[in-house]
């Protein structure tokens, strides 16, 4: 019944889009967003620090691991989630010969985590260098990678444990003389080697190991000391005719050169003393030179090729001298045999050393004298070592030497008194044919009594390089003595 109007408002559509951002990283915008019909809208995922987007899942479908998600022609709600995780690098570990890395697999790593490595060299060897991403660590035996946010690689590397040594030579000129070239170590008639570097547990006579080498002509020499592992050891190194030296707290591995100072010539027959054995020992080469047939290198005391008489006075400073190893009461010795074909008897047990018999009694400066007495067993010798003791407080030798019998030896190696300790020492030997065989009397003493006694006592003693017996080419005959407890003969007195 009238006019009208009629009017209509619209408006646009719009729908919620939901975020969500797990732990480690954000959404943006991290709030719900309202969204018009058709139109377009930006979620960027940012994971934190350290981590990596891992999946942006959209109405719980995966999208991948986008760093931006953009809705386009929005017609619906909708929901958008994002994940995120640790970033993790890898260390790979690369161990070289002769040690180990632990752990020594590749190993995943945590960012901002840190991770160790051990390095452990195998027995006898040394950690040389640890390399971290191709840069010298030096010789760790332990590296840490800290707060890691990037791939590594580790390497190790390793060497045996060397002894990097030096000596001096006696009687063989100055440095730089060939004749200084010995070998540390010993070939015996058997065919057997003993090496001359010996490595014991520092303070114990424990041996560890032996082990050969040879100086150069200025005394140079290096061991590799396999199965030695790294720490400090007393050391002992032995030339083939010399006495020992040690060193002792030696650390290894040692990159500097170690001295074991001058080793002293004199011991030809490898017991580490001189004596009358090593005397012996030269005789079967005596005035004989290398390529001989019965030719004993190890007498070659000056070695010049040749065993002569400066052989035997190279050694005279030495005599009853005994190397540092003798001090572990160790028995280096000695397989020593005679060479095949060498013509001479064979030892024998029934060789012995006789002392005369001692008065029952005497006076205050009353003078006896007592011989010296040998009886070869049947076989041949060709030195006679008799070292004796007395008791000083009741008896002093009348001369300064004894008397030699000079139809049985021109001449003696050693024969010396010394009234102070109550020691005489004598050795005396044949260099050349005709040998010993039989019995003889081959030196007497003069004694006095400094006070009266019922009991003088004078003995032949085994003591060290004191060592009394008979020998046949550097062989002992291990001759009983007799006259210390038993068997005494008539005495001669003057």
């Amino acid at each position: 019944t009238a006019d009208h109007t009629i009017t209509a408002s619209f408006a646009i559509d719009t729908f919620v889009i939901t975020p969500t951002a797990g732990a480690n990283g954000t959404l943006t915008p991290s709030t719900n967003q309202t969204v018009d019909y058709g139109t377009d809208h930006a979620f960027t995922a940012t994971p934190s620090t350290g981590y990596h987007i891992v999946d942006v899942g959209v109405d719980g479908a995966s999208q991948g691991a986008l760093s931006v998600y953009t809705f386009t022609n929005v017609t619906a709600d909708h929901t958008i989630t994002a994940a995120f995780a640790i970033n993790t690098f890898v260390i790979t570990p690369t161990a070289g010969a002769n040690g180990t890395l632990t752990p020594s697999t590749n190993q995943t790593v945590d960012y901002g985590t840190d991770r160790a490595f051990t390095v452990t060299p195998n027995i006898g060897y040394h950690i040389v260098d640890v390399g971290v991403d191709g840069a010298s660590m030096g010789a760790l035996s332990v590296y840490t990678f800290t707060n890691v946010t990037a791939d590594h690689t580790i390497t190790a590397t390793f060497d045996a444990n060397t002894l990097f040594g030096r000596v001096a030579l006696e009687k063989r000129g100055i440095a730089g003389n060939p004749r200084w070239v010995t070998p540390l170590y010993r070939v015996f008639a058997t065919g057997d080697v003993s090496g001359g570097v010996y490595v014991y547990a520092a303070g114990t006579p424990n041996l560890l190991g032996v082990y050969s080498s040879t100086t150069d002509a200025n005394g140079l020499f290096t061991v590799t000391l396999s199965g030695i592992a790294t720490g400090q050891y007393d050391i002992y190194v032995k030339g083939a005719n010399t006495l020992s030296n040690k060193r002792l707290l030696v650390s290894v591995p040692y990159n500097a050169l170690v001295d074991f100072g001058t080793l002293r010539v004199g011991d030809s027959n490898g017991d580490d003393y001189v004596n009358g054995a090593d005397v012996s020992y030269m005789i079967p080469s005596f005035v004989q030179c290398a390529g001989a047939e019965s030719w004993r290198p190890y007498g070659d005391m000056n070695a010049d090729g040749c065993i002569n008489g400066s052989d035997v006075s190279a050694l005279i400073p030495n005599y009853l001298a005994q190397g540092d190893m003798q001090t572990l009461n160790q028995s280096l010795l000695l397989r020593q045999l005679l060479p095949v074909g060498d013509g001479r008897n064979a030892v024998t047990k029934s060789a012995s050393l006789t002392l005369s018999r001692l008065p029952d009694a005497v006076q205050a400066g009353e003078v006896f004298t007592v011989s010296i007495m040998i009886n070869t067993g049947l076989v041949d010798v060709d030195t006679v070592d008799a070292y004796l003791n007395f008791d000083p407080a009741v008896l002093q030798v009348a001369d300064a030497t004894l008397m030699l019998n000079k139809a049985v030896f021109e001449g003696a190696t050693l024969n010396a008194v010394d009234n102070a300790s109550g020691n005489i020492n004598l050795s005396a030997s044949r260099y050349a044919a005709p040998w010993l065989n039989g019995t003889y009397t081959i030196a007497t003493v003069t004694l006095r009594a400094k006070v009266a006694t019922a009991s003088p006592s004078i003995r032949l003693v085994r003591a060290g390089s004191r060592n009394s017996d008979l020998y046949l080419a550097g062989q002992n005959l291990q001759a009983s003595l007799v006259g210390t407890h038993a068997t005494y003969l008539p005495v001669i007195r003057r």
